[in-house]
């Protein structure tokens, strides 16, 4: 335990600072969307705009796209927010049927996207980077479906990510992967409650 808490500090020590700036980023987004600030969306963008950069350099492509539509997703945000639109769709409660659905369509998509880029590419952990972008993909679509169940798939996502991450030399984003997985169980939590008192 100590040598992987020394290992950590080290690393934290020579982490570059764009990861600290997208750590941040990442931070201050969720502080903000917390709070319903139309400011989250621009450090959403800062930050998936410097994941892309970091993931390149990190052969994690498809990690790199996801980044790509996270900040298109950050632009959408915005300008949904800003025309007042955050709260007028109503929770959804999706079967154990779709979800079956939904999970075989994208472990299908991520081996498929896995095969041509361990065939074709030097991408590191290619089936594995492949299921987190496949998966967030289809987090995400649940996300804007106000689905509460999205968020059990991103703490799954987030812990999957973490030894992706940290093997990668990207040990901050790590401990943010960590942090988002936290976060994801309070989010559920707080989804679960809204759903029922609208219930």
């Amino acid at each position: 335990m100590k040598d992987a808490l020394d290992h950590l500090l080290i690393q934290l020590y020579e982490t570059g600072p764009l990861e600290y700036i997208a750590f941040g980023c990442s931070i201050l987004y969720l502080v903000f969307a917390t709070r319903k600030s139309n400011l989250c969306w621009y450090f959403a963008l800062a930050a998936s705009l410097i994941f892309v950069y970091l993931y390149i350099g990190a052969k994690l492509y498809f990690d790199s796209v996801l980044q790509l539509f996270y900040a298109f997703m950050a632009v959408v945000g915005w300008i949904s927010w800003r025309k007042g639109q955050r709260d007028e769709k109503p929770f959804q409660f999706y079967g154990w049927q779709k979800h079956v659905l939904l999970n075989i369509g994208s472990v299908i998509f991520a081996l498929i996207l896995g095969y041509l880029s361990d065939r074709f590419t030097d991408q590191a952990y290619p089936y594995v980077d492949a299921l987190i972008f496949s998966f967030s993909i289809m987090a995400t679509f649940l996300t804007t479906e106000r689905v509460p169940s999205t968020w059990i798939y991103f703490i799954i996502i987030d812990l999957v990510a973490i030894p992706v991450y940290w093997n990668r030399e990207l040990e901050l984003t790590a401990v943010l992967s960590l942090i988002m997985a936290v976060m994801a169980v309070f989010a559920y939590a707080s989804w679960r409650k809204l759903m029922h008192a609208h219930a």
